[in-house]
């Protein structure tokens, strides 16, 4: 009778350490739910802010194409230094014809509305180096209130040569 009474105490006690191993496991589980959340909400974030700069490079580029269509404007100088919105905006189409100079504008003017349409505090500029090789800055600020303090101003820069 002796084994059998020792068998039923070491039943006992097996049940006991696995109860506390299931707690120890939930309590690991937990913490990597919690490890796994807080990179699930840091891939978000870093989406958004990829998606901004997808956004940034597409303008840029889309600028690069509207100096490239006009490039008796760019020889004339007319896409030397634009940092500021003409006012009004010039309208070129089939019936109203624009000079190279107009033409510009109205590329400036319909891609800073598109900036702030599309990124928060979108701004651009446009500088022609001083070298006189040809070669422009295309620079585009905005705001991405999606990061912490300090690195919320973001800037892309990119030298284009049309």
């Amino acid at each position: 009778m002796k084994p059998a009474n020792q068998f039923s105490k070491n039943r006992r006690r097996a049940r006991g350490l696995t109860l506390i191993e299931v707690l120890v496991t939930i309590a690991i589980v937990a913490f990597g739910l919690l490890g796994l959340a807080g990179l699930l909400a840091k891939s978000t974030v870093m989406a958004g802010t990829s998606y901004m700069r997808s956004n940034v490079t597409d303008r840029i580029y889309s600028f690069a194409d509207r100096m490239r269509l006009n490039m008796k404007g760019v020889g004339a100088g007319d896409y030397d230094n634009l940092n500021a919105l003409p006012d009004p905006i010039p309208v070129c189409d089939i019936i109203h014809a624009c000079s190279t100079t107009q033409i510009a504008q109205m590329d400036y003017g319909q891609w800073l509305q598109e900036l702030t349409q599309s990124l928060p505090g979108g701004k651009g500029t446009i500088i022609k180096a001083a070298n006189n090789s040809g070669v422009y800055t295309i620079t585009v600020t905005w705001t991405n209130p999606r990061l912490p303090d300090g690195q919320q101003n973001q800037q892309y820069k990119l030298d284009i040569k049309p």
